[in-house]
């Protein structure tokens, strides 16, 4: 039998740009300008400063630009400082029934490593495509209510993996592969809401690392690195 990651990699594998429905195309358009906006505006907020100093103490220089700064990062760091910036304000688009915030997890990831590996501008929008409908499948799965009764927030877990799935289809990983770095953000997916007690910034970090991790786990699996195939609906996998 299939996992859930393994029908998800072979579903993302397949998209094609040129066979997409041009709303689907004009909608992710839409979105991205949002995503833009917000993280143009969100870059202002001091906790988004603190995000890119240390992205830069932890990366050399690199080509994926950091929005609002005149140097860029390596890929990983760009998103990680982009991704907390689009968080900040709290404007970014956000999908009622997942109850959470995919643009800011997907898109910081599929940007910076887009430019990094000089993507067409249509990969970069389908690979985010892939991000959106995996990050929402994802998080209406995970049942958000029950998700927050653990104390979890769903943009910063189900988050990890729509960005692993926008980094994994810019880097053209085959479905083995692909489904290896689901298998990996599994492990990595993460994000606290014990920033309620007393409105610490890391809501905003749970967005950034989400896209962070996206790339790291994309990045492990297309050297070979492995994760568990039954990440999602395995004994001790996202579900559970």
């Amino acid at each position: 039998m299939q996992t859930i990651a393994r029908q998800l990699a072979e579903w993302c594998t397949g998209l094609r740009f040129e066979t997409t429905p041009g709303d689907v195309v004009a909608r992710a358009k839409d979105l991205l300008l949002d995503y833009l906006g917000v993280c143009s505006r969100g870059m202002r907020e001091e906790s988004s400063q603190a995000a890119v100093r240390a992205a830069r103490a932890l990366s050399e220089a690199g080509c994926s630009t950091v929005i609002g700064q005149p140097r860029g990062l390596s890929a990983a760091w760009a998103a990680l400082a982009n991704g907390t910036g689009a968080h900040a304000i709290e404007m970014d688009d956000v999908t009622s029934k997942s109850s959470l915030h995919p643009g800011v997890a997907v898109w910081p990831a599929a940007l910076a490593l887009g430019q990094e590996l000089g993507s067409p501008a249509s990969e970069v929008l389908l690979a985010a495509m892939a991000g959106y409908e995996v990050v929402m499948r994802l998080g209406s799965a995970l049942n958000p209510a029950a998700a927050y009764k653990r104390g979890f927030h769903p943009t910063g877990v189900a988050g990890a993996f729509g960005a692993t799935a926008a980094a994994a289809s810019l880097l053209r990983l085959d479905p083995a592969r692909f489904t290896n770095a689901l298998g990996i953000a599994g492990t990595m997916a993460s994000g606290s809401l014990e920033y309620l007690s007393g409105g610490a910034w890391t809501k905003r970090l749970n967005a950034g690392w989400a896209a962070h991790c996206g790339i790291v786990a994309a990045r492990l699996a297309a050297e070979g690195f492995s994760g568990p195939a039954s990440a999602i609906e395995g004994p001790l996998g996202l579900l559970h």
